[in-house]
């Protein structure tokens, strides 16, 4: 392996890969905690409060302000209702405000605010609380995720009611809006031309780290499924074995697709334009890519088996082919061994005999040892061995008897 050589053994492309891949770690190492930190700061920045969208200056002093101020937070974005929920702040200026320690404020008359539909009072002499208020997105859509932006509008106003007359009179408004939800980021325009009450229109956005990140899981997701359809083909055409673990790597990814897609900041419900582009075709692919590797395993498979059983068949056909040729050897072994001693029993015979002749009676004739030659059949299957060896057998004994019947 290079990571043992020598760098000066090292091929040129293979060092070139290795600087490629040095520096590609090194910026990670080095780009993701800056990016974290730079992310981080911007965040603080937006969430501060001093950066929020106003009606007033930076140096304006609610206590003097013969009205009320209102601080709206936007804490929460909900797209399967449409509709997103403000959280706000009041602060009373002037003569009405009764009594303050610190953040508490106790107002001096009854205040009502009206924000659109919702009405929130405020009773007198009771501490002021912050108050949530439930509204709904005027016009958005949402299937051009991440790029999708929303228009809301409201109109606040505010009212005093005198305790001794029941009067009510209009209270003058100041209005700051900030973007507390996650993931999302608002811009803000007042319309202060409808005073005493103010129309504030927010659109809102993704921020866009989201939208980095969002791009950057559906590239991920193209990724994933291309290399597994090319993995399955490349093992389809090059008539490569498939191996279970293969099959079981794509057909985790077909699990993996829908948790990877769910994991995208602020994801919407199944169907949007990015899933139509990116998120359905690699499921399909994902698919493809497993169903062949499943036929090409099936199709391996079989036909190995049926390659392996052909073999065998093969090698059994060789085994009985090599006995037979072994028997054969012995058969014409015994022939001629037969035909040998025929030939020696008939030379001691004078011409003149004939076989009608009386043969004249005279000592048993010594047997000599009978020797048959076995072939080696020590390659042959067991089973055919001992065929061999038995057949070799019943040759020694049928010689020894016909060479006693002729001697």
């Amino acid at each position: 392996m290079f990571l043992f050589r020598p760098w000066s053994q090292v091929k040129p492309r293979t060092r070139v890969q290795l600087v490629l891949a040095a520096v590609l770690a090194f910026g990670l190492s080095l780009g993701v905690p800056l990016l974290a930190v730079h992310t981080e700061r911007l965040n603080a920045a937006r969430l501060d409060p001093a950066n929020a969208q106003r009606t007033y200056d930076a140096d304006f002093d609610a206590a003097q302000f013969p009205g009320i101020t209102i601080f709206a937070s936007v804490i929460n974005v909900d797209l399967s209702t449409m509709s997103y929920k403000l959280r706000f702040s009041v602060t009373p200026g002037g003569s009405l405000v009764r009594s303050q320690q610190g953040d508490l404020i106790r107002p001096s008359q009854p205040i009502t605010i009206v924000f659109d539909n919702q009405v929130i009072q405020f009773p007198a002499g009771q501490v002021i609380r912050r108050q949530d208020a439930l509204l709904f997105i005027d016009s958005g859509d949402i299937n051009r995720y991440p790029f999708d932006s929303y228009d809301v509008s409201f109109v606040v106003s505010a009212s005093a009611t005198d305790p001794q007359t029941n009067q009510t009179t209009p209270l003058p408004i100041q209005l700051a809006v900030m973007m507390s939800a996650t993931s999302w980021q608002a811009d803000t325009r007042f319309n202060q031309q409808v005073s005493p009450t103010i129309e504030a229109k927010i659109v809102f956005q993704r921020y866009w780290p989201s939208r980095f990140f969002s791009i950057f899981v559906f590239c991920i997701q193209w990724i994933l499924s291309v290399i597994a359809l090319i993995l399955s083909t490349t093992l389809w055409f090059r008539n490569r074995k498939v191996e279970p673990p293969t099959i079981g790597v794509i057909a985790s990814l077909l699990f993996a697709l829908p948790a990877i897609r769910s994991a995208q900041p602020g994801a919407p419900p199944v169907g949007c334009t990015l899933d139509v582009a990116g998120y359905f075709w690699n499921l399909g692919l994902a698919a493809l890519s497993m169903m062949l590797l499943m036929i090409n395993y099936i199709v391996r498979y079989t036909r190995e088996k049926r390659r392996a059983t052909l073999s065998s068949m093969r090698a059994a056909r060789a085994a009985r082919a090599r006995a037979e040729t072994v028997a054969g050897d012995v058969s014409d072994m015994e022939s001629g061994a037969e035909e040998s001693d025929f030939d020696g029993s008939l030379s001691g015979v004078s011409d003149v005999e004939t076989l009608d002749s009386p043969v004249e009676k005279g000592p048993p004739a010594q047997l000599e040892k009978v020797e048959v030659h076995v072939p080696d059949v020590s390659s042959l299957p067991p089973a055919l061995r001992r065929s061999a060896r038995r057949n070799s057998q019943a040759v020694l004994e049928r010689r020894t008897e016909q060479h006693v019947r002729f001697a």
